[in-house]
């Protein structure tokens, strides 16, 4: 081999270690191609704002996730790296249509170890598109995700070999460009009232950074403890009113304002301060990301029941949507869920644990 095919070779070996593995989900009902609808403002607005497509499926939303981990072969892995079990599923339930949408997706940055990202997006419920409105902020964000923590890094500069993103600031640009998207859809469209919920965890390194928008929660079981914890807030008027002291928690599940949304993805104004968070997470914890299908039907004792269990993600996600169809629960229900574990060989093969 000439000196000039092996520098090729190995251009294209150093361009093959950064590859993104990336995965779009959602239910069959919010995947069809918008007809007569625009998604960017113009021509020019489209070519400005376009950014390297994801490698991306659709599957059957009751369908398990399975990755293969991917390894860059010149970046030396993080002793922090992690090859979470993930599983997601969403349901129609007694609605005509599903609204809810979900992102699972990993990302493979050009310096230390892979980033999982999960997202469970709820169309609001009574206004216009919302099946469209909740997959175009899951599109946003693992664009904008992908662009900051895979393609940035990638164009830095060669000597650079730390790789320490400011995730919760991040975080804060997605809520913000998803919901200067919609609004813009909105506007161009000539639609009335949009909007949808948004909740997203980014696992990096045994930590979980949280930004969300909406009443879809993410809960975090600390396997240690036994505990579970509801990392966001609801944003709701009953949110608001649990949040002052006014109301306590069992007035806030039946209190008229828990369907009233205060923020949301589509809304003219966000909060000053945008909700995001970090937290830490440890070996065997587990993360659930859902539409209120399933929180606003189950109790957080209900919930934490059926995570503390050593059962396969498929059948406590089987158990949770069971549980809350068996409620009285008719709205369409997402759930996303993670085990983090830092041994590979505990679910070599296969993801879903």
């Amino acid at each position: 081999m000439s000196s000039d095919d092996r520098k090729k070779k190995n251009v294209k070996d150093f361009a093959k270690s950064f590859a993104t593995k990336g995965q779009i989900f959602g239910p069959k009902a919010s995947t069809h191609t918008m007809t007569n609808t625009t998604s960017n403002i113009d021509d020019d607005t489209q070519n400005a704002e376009e950014t390297p497509k994801l490698a991306s499926s659709v599957a059957d939303p009751s369908a398990p996730i399975q990755e293969e981990p991917v390894t860059p072969t010149l970046a030396p892995m993080s002793a922090f790296a992690s090859y979470p079990a993930v599983y997601a599923r969403s349901e129609t339930n007694k609605r005509g249509n599903n609204e809810d949408s979900y992102l699972v997706l990993q990302l493979m940055p050009p310096r230390g170890s892979p980033v999982h990202v999960l997202a469970v997006a709820d169309g609001m419920g009574g206004h216009e598109h919302g099946e469209l409105v909740s997959r175009e902020a899951l599109l946003r964000t693992g664009r904008h995700l992908f662009e900051t923590l895979v393609l940035d890094g990638s164009c830095g500069p060669l000597g650079q070999e730390t790789f320490e993103p400011d995730l919760l600031k991040i975080l804060g640009q997605v809520l913000e460009l998803a919901n200067f998207h919609v609004r813009k859809m909105m506007e161009t469209n000539r639609w009335g009232r949009a909007g949808s919920t948004l909740v997203i965890a980014v696992v990096w390194e045994g930590r979980c950074f949280v930004a969300n928008l909406g009443d879809s929660p993410l809960m975090h079981y600390a396997r240690e403890a036994g505990t579970l914890t509801q990392v966001t807030d609801d944003h709701t008027i009953a949110g608001a009113l649990l949040r002052s002291g006014a109301i306590d928690e069992e007035l806030a599940r039946v209190h008229e304002g828990r369907s009233q949304l205060e923020f949301f993805i589509g809304c003219s104004n966000l909060p000053n301060s945008l909700p995001v968070k970090e937290i830490s997470i440890a070996e065997g914890d587990m993360l659930l990301l859902c539409s209120d299908g399933i929180s606003g039907a189950l109790k957080l004792d209900d919930i934490r029941d059926s995570l503390n269990s050593s059962a396969s993600l498929s059948d406590i996600t089987a158990r949770l949507l069971d549980r809350s169809t068996e409620s009285g629960e008719t709205d369409n229900q997402t759930v996303v869920l993670m085990r983090y574990t830092l041994n590979i060989d505990a679910i070599q093969g296969s993801l879903v644990a």
